[in-house]
């Protein structure tokens, strides 16, 4: 597609951003200009990158129109005219390899946002038994100095009471 279909599509849309495809299925957004060409400058953007699609965005960042890249421009650099079989096997072969790219690329970010959620619940699985055990030294620092000093056993009770409160668990009570 050329530029001035290009911006002839931005007009038609008059998007608020864009999100360009490019040959190996990467995503990029590019911003629209508020003033003075805006098409044209985004037009001159747009032609510097190997785009296969456009999404014309509005407000809410939702899709108001697609501008897809003419198959001709992408294959410049093959002869249409030549019959030859390789040509076309090669056609094929980019196709396919465009597809797996763009099928990997989903496939892959899915278990990455898989393995970050992983991550926070073992980081935060963690933080609780740290917690607890910090909590449980100090109920048995209370009970070694209950224990050695022969002190009052109201103390050990408020410690019980507030280990149950906060969820821990009455911690077992020394017998001497």
């Amino acid at each position: 597609m050329s530029k001035v279909d290009i911006v002839e599509e931005l007009k038609k849309y008059t998007p608020v951003g864009l999100r360009v495809e490019l040959g190996d299925g990467t995503a990029k957004a590019v911003a629209v200009a508020r003033s003075g060409n805006r098409w044209s400058k985004s037009a001159k953007i747009i032609e510097s990158l190997d785009w296969v699609r456009i999404e014309c965005l509005d407000k809410d960042g939702k899709v108001c129109g697609v501008i897809e890249c003419d198959e001709d421009d992408e294959d410049d650099y093959i002869d249409d005219a030549a019959p030859d079989a390789n040509v076309k096997l090669a056609r094929v072969m980019v196709d396919v390899m465009r597809c797996s790219v763009r099928e990997f690329r989903s496939t892959f970010e899915g278990q990455m946002n898989a393995m970050t959620k992983l991550c926070e619940a073992m980081t935060s699985g963690l933080a609780s038994v740290s917690e607890s055990y910090q909590q449980a030294l100090k109920v048995q620092a209370a009970q070694l100095t209950m224990g050695a000093g022969g002190g009052d056993d109201d103390v050990m009770k408020m410690m019980q009471m507030a280990m149950m409160l906060k969820g821990g668990g009455i911690p077992p009570r020394k017998e001497g």
